[in-house]
């Protein structure tokens, strides 16, 4: 695409005209006289005008120039908007089969998962059965060990009582700490992160946006409420930070949590979406 060029001699002279002004302004060191005083007001008037003929000299390239850009980018516009519409062909495809594999992967993910949460459920019961049991044992094998003794004279009556009850605060202890064990057993279960069969492609995101959004307020109020009832400080205090209806606040969990079911069930009273992007 041809464009004009700005002639020699027009920028020749407007260079000459700026150095005959700079020489005459600079020179001007102070204004103390009425007569200075219009000097300098002459000058100003000269770099005045000066910018007026620098205007009407090169505006006209100016305008050329902008034209030229104009078509330039109107041209641009052209082959890209082409090209944009050639790559929803193809993403549209590729970002419900990446939907897909996503969607799966996270189904499979939370069937394993929970497989392993009741298999560890009912491994942790064995166990503490298992120990209650074994507690009962040596709690009945020291009863007899006691009756024994009391009955060989070793002991007295007092005597072996005091060791009963120790035998049967011990199976209590024993009893507790199985309960204990049960629980932590079933809460510790080390999840497993099945990752879907989409290829990586070099050049493209592959990127998933979760939003979220407020649906029913009243709900999560109540989800709050309810927690400060029951005393459970942890979920009070994360459900807290929700209750104001801050959809920025709620926007920043949906991409911290990545898991829309997730998020859905951790807080009421929301809807929780995801859109894969390539």
């Amino acid at each position: 695409m041809a464009t004009q060029a700005i002639t020699k001699p027009e920028v020749t002279e407007l260079e000459k005209g700026l150095v005959q002004l700079q020489s005459e302004a600079r020179a001007v060191v102070k204004v103390s006289t009425p007569q200075e005083y219009a000097s300098a007001g002459s000058i100003l008037v000269a770099i005045r005008n000066y910018q007026k003929d620098v205007k009407n000299k090169l505006n006209p390239f100016v305008d050329i120039a902008r034209r030229a850009y104009d078509a330039a980018r109107q041209e641009m516009q052209k082959y890209l908007n082409q090209a944009q519409e050639l790559e929803i062909v193809l993403t549209r495809p590729m970002e419900d089969f990446k939907r897909r594999e996503r969607e799966a992967a996270e189904a499979e993910q939370r069937r394993i998962n929970e497989e392993r949460r009741v298999e560890a459920q009912r491994l942790a019961e064995e166990q503490r059965k298992a120990d209650e049991a074994r507690a009962k044992e040596e709690r009945e094998k020291r009863e007899k060990e006691i009756k024994e003794a009391q009955k060989a004279g070793e002991l007295k009556k007092r005597e072996a009582e005091k060791l009963r009850r120790e035998a049967e605060e011990r199976e209590r202890q024993q009893r507790e700490q199985a309960a204990k064990d049960a629980e932590a057993a079933k809460v510790n279960v080390q999840e497993v992160k099945v990752m879907p069969s989409t290829p990586k492609i070099a050049g493209t995101r592959g990127r998933v946006n979760y939003y979220a959004e407020f649906t029913n307020l009243a709900a999560l109020l109540d989800a709050f409420v309810e927690a400060r009832l029951k005393s459970n400080i942890a979920r009070a205090l994360y459900l807290r930070k929700f209750i104001k209806g801050d959809d920025q606040e709620l926007g920043r969990e949906a991409r911290a949590v990545k898991d829309s079911k997730k998020l859905e069930s951790l807080i009421p009273g929301i809807h929780a979406s995801d859109e894969d992007s390539i």
